[in-house]
């Protein structure tokens, strides 16, 4: 007889729904982080890390989610939303100024290579570290000290 653990497993509708939930406030943070290179970026680059650094794996198999699938339930269904969270980004921090350059394809860019690194990492690894976050940010352009101030 074997026995098979499933901790912490759950089903594919429940998985993409707090895929969905957590993609949200990631793209917020990374907003934050585009549009106020005076801001408080080591707060926001460590929230792009805590909302959304794990994922589940399925139940019923216990396989981490493909990459696809990640991807599918998180860029995939927010992409058309980024005009709104840029703006939803602005109006909760009114007290910085805005990154003057700021344009929403570099924007768009940014995330998007922000989420297919992640689908990738979480895919293979159920978990990514804040530094490997940090160094993806730093990649993306959103470093610590903002440069392009």
């Amino acid at each position: 007889m074997k026995r098979y653990i499933f901790g912490m497993s759950m089903n594919k509708r429940d998985l993409a729904s707090w895929i969905d939930n957590h993609t949200y406030q990631t793209l917020v943070a990374i907003a934050q982080l585009y549009l106020f290179p005076t801001g408080n970026r080591v707060h926001w680059r460590k929230e792009v890390w805590e909302k959304f650094s794990r994922i589940y794996t399925l139940k019923g198999s216990n396989k981490l989610p493909s990459a696809k699938f990640i991807l599918d339930n998180s860029w995939n269904t927010h992409k058309q939303e980024l005009s709104r969270i840029l703006q939803y980004a602005q109006d909760k921090e009114s007290q910085y100024e805005v990154y003057t350059d700021a344009n929403f394809d570099e924007f768009y860019q940014i995330a998007e290579d922000y989420f297919y690194w992640l689908s990738d990492k979480l895919s293979a690894h159920k978990e990514v570290l804040l530094s490997e976050v940090k160094q993806e940010l730093d990649a993306l352009g959103l470093d610590e000290i903002d440069s392009r101030i």
